[in-house]
C-alpha cells in the first residue's frame, strides 16, 4: 500500500493563523514569509524543527504553498478583519479543511461521530476510522493529536481526561 502524505505536522493556534495570513498578505516572496514567520514563533518557545514544521503547515493554509491565489487570501483577510478574533473560527476552520486534506478527514471523522449522537472521541478512535486509509503507523496518531489540539484552540473541542468533548457552540458540528 502506497502512503498517504499526512502533511499536518504541528498544532496550529488561531493567533499564528492571523499572523501568517497578514503577513502573507504584504509579503513578495516565500522567503522573506518564513523569515517573518521563524522570527515571529521563536517567542512562542518552540524548537527549531517545531518552527519550522509549524511554518509549513500555515504556509500550505495561508501562504504561498496554499490552494487559494493570493487574490482570494486578500478577500479571505478582508473578511477576516471585519471579525473579532472570537467570531474568526468558521473562516480559519474552513481554511484548514479546504487546504489539508488529512485535517480534513479528520474533521469528517469527528462530524460523523457527532451524527451518530456522540459527544466525545478519543484518538484511538479516530485512529480506528483513518488507518484504512492512511496505513498502520504511529505518525497517524501523533497527526491526530496535532488536528484536536489544534480544533481545540479554534474553541471546537475541550480536553478532559484524554477524551475530547465536542463543545455545544462549535463551529465544527
Amino acid at each position: 500500500m502506497e502512503r498517504i502524505p499526512l502533511l499536518f505536522d504541528k498544532m496550529i493556534k488561531p493567533e499564528w493563523f492571523d499572523f501568517a495570513l497578514e503577513r502573507f498578505v504584504s509579503s513578495d516572496s516565500e522567503d522573506a514569509l518564513r523569515t517573518e514567520l521563524r522570527d515571529w514563533l521563536k517567542s512562542e518557545d518552540l524548537s527549531q524543527v517545531s518552527i519550522d514544521k509549524t511554518i509549513r503547515v500555515l504556509q500550505k493554509v495561508v501562504g504561498f504553498r496554499s490552494t487559494l491565489t493570493k487574490s482570494e487570501l486578500q478577500e479571505l483577510y478582508n473578511r477576516l478583519n471585519q471579525l473579532t478574533p472570537d467570531e474568526r473560527a468558521h473562516e480559519r476552520l474552513q481554511m484548514l479543511i479546504q487546504n489539508n486534506a488529512f485535517f480534513s478527514d479528520c474533521v469528517q471523522c469527528i462530524r460523523r461521530r457527532a451524527l451518530n449522537g456522540a459527544t466525545f472521541i478519543t484518538v484511538m478512535e479516530m485512529y480506528e476510522a483513518l488507518q484504512k486509509q492512511y496505513g498502520y503507523r504511529q505518525s497517524v496518531t501523533r497527526r491526530i493529536r496535532y488536528v484536536l489540539q489544534t480544533l481545540a484552540a479554534f474553541g471546537c473541542l475541550e480536553n478532559r481526561d484524554r477524551v475530547w468533548h465536542f463543545k455545544d457552540d462549535s463551529p465544527l458540528l
